[in-house]
């Protein structure tokens, strides 16, 4: 009875271990989806912003030039618009994966400088461009719009930055719980496998002892 009892035992913390190990491995597949759906996916929207926001000013450099035809600064500010639409998709999809305060504070800070730079500097540059007004353009362009882009890259760069750190983060918790299940999972088959020697034991000398008598 003792042995069926210890055996029994054996069993029951098998299997609350597997358990266990189980959930923590699940818990662990569920924070990897999480990472890339709220870290790397996000991320990947900030750095289109980013890129597309560099390319509208490398565009509008080159549509100051005063030997770009009509037809280039067309294709030029045609671009420019879809970039800017671009932004505004990847930027909508990108605050509603905002978490933390930090994050919500450079998210308004984008915003507003945003908004300045596409209502006070962007916008009339480019309704400049479109009537052939290049000096014009330029100096719409040049008195107000560098201190907002730098504002609005900075907010964009600080936003990566964070959820960065978030990722770096949740691997490093993630890679915690996979080590602790696995380590655990190592020590009970050890345990259980003692356990199965000493029933083993147990049983040849119980049944060794009639025969020596």
């Amino acid at each position: 009875i003792q042995l069926f009892a210890i055996m029994g035992f054996t069993a029951l913390l098998l299997l609350g271990v597997v358990v266990g190990a189980l959930d923590a491995l699940n818990r662990s597949s569920e924070s990897a989806e999480s990472l890339y759906k709220e870290g790397f996916i996000p991320v990947a929207s900030m750095t289109a912003i980013n890129e597309a926001l560099l390319r509208n000013r490398a565009i509008f450099a080159e549509l100051l030039n005063s030997s770009a035809s009509s037809d280039a600064v067309k294709a030029g500010t045609d671009e420019m618009e879809k970039n800017i639409a671009l932004v505004t998709k990847e930027w909508k999809f990108f605050r509603s994966s905002l978490r933390s305060d930090e994050e919500k504070d450079l998210a308004k800070d984008f915003d507003e400088a945003r908004t300045k730079w596409l209502d006070a500097s962007l916008s009339p540059a480019l309704a400049a461009l479109r009537a052939g007004k290049r000096d014009q353009a330029a100096a719409i362009y040049h008195d107000t719009a560098t201190a907002e882009f730098n504002r609005m890259k900075s907010s964009a760069d600080g936003l990566i930055e964070l959820r960065n750190k978030l990722g770096q983060k949740e691997f490093s918790e993630n890679q915690t719980r996979f080590s602790t299940s696995r380590s655990r999972l190592i020590l009970t088959g050890l345990f259980g496998f003692g356990i199965i020697l000493f029933a083993g034991y147990m049983v040849v000398s119980a049944v060794g002892r009639p025969l020596d008598d």
